[in-house]
């Protein structure tokens, strides 16, 4: 088949010529990497329907529909701008009494998108990075449906569009009972220089559900004073800032390690440093690694997990293990999203493990 697909599907004039899609194609894939028969008849498929195969796919809302609409208009508006020496591909108008912005695409065919590069992407992404997510959804729509190349997909980072699977509800992860608690504590040699160290990194998790990488970045100038008592201030995932008050065990278990770490709460210095084997202390905060590391080395030492692979007990549990004893204790999901440092809290549900079960017996607790 030849490369000149003839003039059925044109493009708007390029310097007073309407170049053919066959023209683009020799344009856009000199080193001949794909095959104009297999592309024949997605390449031909009218820019609008792509648009809409995007907003289908992409879109729950009218809203989220809105938004892409505008998005995706403005790029084949810059495409038009920059590779057809401004030869509108879409007509901007207004629409309704709000005067809406919508975008007519006239007859332009889909084989348009085979002149989209990495830098032409780039540069709407600088000019509108609210719109770049919406554009890259439909470049990959137009991939999944064979309308860009691979070349041009690996070039700008793309896979073939896939609907996102629904989220699960169910509680995830594992939770340790109070019993288990117990036994993950007592495990560590709470004597030894390390031990002392290991109980209060253990203790970050189980008190206050911290994360690992941020026991790894803790310094004890988080540690402040409100109102006579020690509460931790410090920024966690995401930039947020959180407030979690010192629980009595976990004070206990900071100031022993402290006491032989050569600092106390408030000072200038990382919460936990690197340990030797004799008990020396290296002035080195540790590593995330290493806090998952001793969290499932404790796990294995109490008889609760095994010591690698995935049955082995993670920080994360720890964490977990927190978000639900808060709950059991009478804490509100309000509350203890606010401590974990959750945007949502259909997360901090799935932390606590609250299933079909706990919803039904909390109409037992009802009073008046």
């Amino acid at each position: 088949m030849s490369t000149e697909l003839t003039v059925q599907a044109r493009l708007p004039a390029r310097r007073g010529q309407a170049p053919t899609i066959g023209a683009i194609l020799a344009r856009a894939n000199g080193d001949g990497g794909l095959s104009i028969a297999s592309h024949d008849v997605a390449i031909r498929r009218p820019l609008a329907d792509l648009v809409e195969a995007t907003i289908t796919a992409a879109c729950k809302s009218t809203h989220s529909a809105r938004a892409y609409r505008r998005a995706i208009g403005e790029f084949i508006a810059l495409l038009g701008k920059e590779h057809f020496d401004g030869a509108p591909l879409v007509e901007r108008l207004e629409h309704g009494k709000h005067k809406e912005t919508v975008f007519d695409y006239h007859e332009t065919p889909a084989g348009a998108l085979l002149l989209v590069g990495a830098a032409l992407l780039d540069k709407f992404a600088r000019s509108n990075a609210q719109g770049a997510h919406a554009v890259k959804t439909f470049l990959s729509v137009a991939y999944r449906d064979s309308v860009l190349t691979q070349s041009q997909a690996a070039a700008m980072g793309l896979r073939p569009y896939q609907k996102k699977t629904q989220r699960r509800d169910a509680p995830v992860g594992r939770r340790l009972s109070v019993m288990e608690v117990q036994f993950l504590r007592a495990a560590v040699d709470a004597e030894a220089v390390k031990g002392k160290r290991d109980l209060a990194i253990l203790d970050l998790a189980l008190f206050a559900g911290l994360r690992r990488q941020e026991v790894a970045e803790l310094r004890l100038s988080d540690f402040r004073q409100d109102s006579g008592r020690w509460v931790l201030v410090f920024s966690g995932k995401g930039d947020k800032t959180r407030r979690v008050a010192v629980h009595k065990v976990l004070y206990a278990s900071l100031t022993d390690w402290l006491a032989a770490y050569g600092h106390a709460l408030g000072d200038d210095a990382p919460a936990f440093a690197r340990v030797r084997k004799g008990g020396a202390i290296i002035q080195h905060a540790v590593s995330s690694q290493a806090v998952s590391d001793l969290v499932a080395a404790y796990g294995h030492k109490a008889g609760l997990s095994s010591l690698t692979g995935d049955g082995r007990l993670t920080p994360h549990d720890a964490r977990r293990t927190f978000a639900r004893r808060l709950h059991d204790c009478g804490a509100s999901l309000a509350a203890i999203q606010r401590l974990l440092g959750h945007a949502d809290v259909k997360t901090t549900i799935l932390y606590v493990g609250l299933d079909e079960v706990d919803a039904q017996d909390a109409v037992d607790l009802l009073t008046y």
